[in-house]
């Protein structure tokens, strides 16, 4: 009889570890997926940037809406940043993430504090607030999903970009030739 109890008390005490150590990994393989996202999450909003400040029409004339996405690929030597339809699969430590981006028109609503307009107004997206379109704003979306226990897990970032400079045209020659 008390080698009985003594087993089954062992017993216990095993799959109590063994299932410590599995939640343990789990945990483990979950935070090493999430960490690699974000990194791919950050990488594209990096470059959405770059584009955004390299050329501002490259972002602002691609179709809008957040069921519409791109992915960037690099054509030309020197490598060019080009914003394309669709998503894209990358591998990082043997997970297979998606990732893609969405942009959106921002619109600006005039609130104002007693009476008094806002000229900038807060930044909303226009298919919701019916305020005047702001051409120097896009709402970014950066999507990274991956397969997760037979699931798929999603993170998502949102940023506003904004032009901060122009392309300007330099006259040395004001003699009109």
């Amino acid at each position: 009889m008390e080698l009985l109890v003594g087993v089954a008390i062992v017993t216990i005490i095993i799959s109590s570890v063994v299932t410590a150590v599995v939640l343990g990994l789990r945990i483990h393989l979950q935070s090493v997926a999430s960490r690699g996202a974000a990194a791919l999450e950050q990488e594209t909003m990096e470059s959405v940037r770059s584009v955004a400040e390299g050329k501002w029409s490259n972002l602002y004339s691609v179709l809008k809406g957040s069921n519409t996405t791109y992915r960037l690929t690099a054509i030309g030597t020197p490598p060019v940043l080009s914003i394309e339809s669709g998503s894209e699969g990358v591998t990082v430590n043997n997970i297979i993430y998606t990732r893609s981006f969405a942009v959106e028109n921002v619109c600006r609503l005039n609130e104002g504090i007693s009476g008094v307009t806002d000229n900038g107004g807060s930044a909303t997206t226009c298919n919701t607030s019916g305020g005047a379109e702001d051409p120097s704003t896009q709402k970014i979306t950066v999507t990274v999903s991956w397969p997760i226990s037979g699931q798929s897990a999603e993170l998502k970032i949102v940023e506003y970009l904004t032009r901060s400079r122009n392309e300007v045209v330099r006259f040395t020659d004001w003699s009109g030739q």
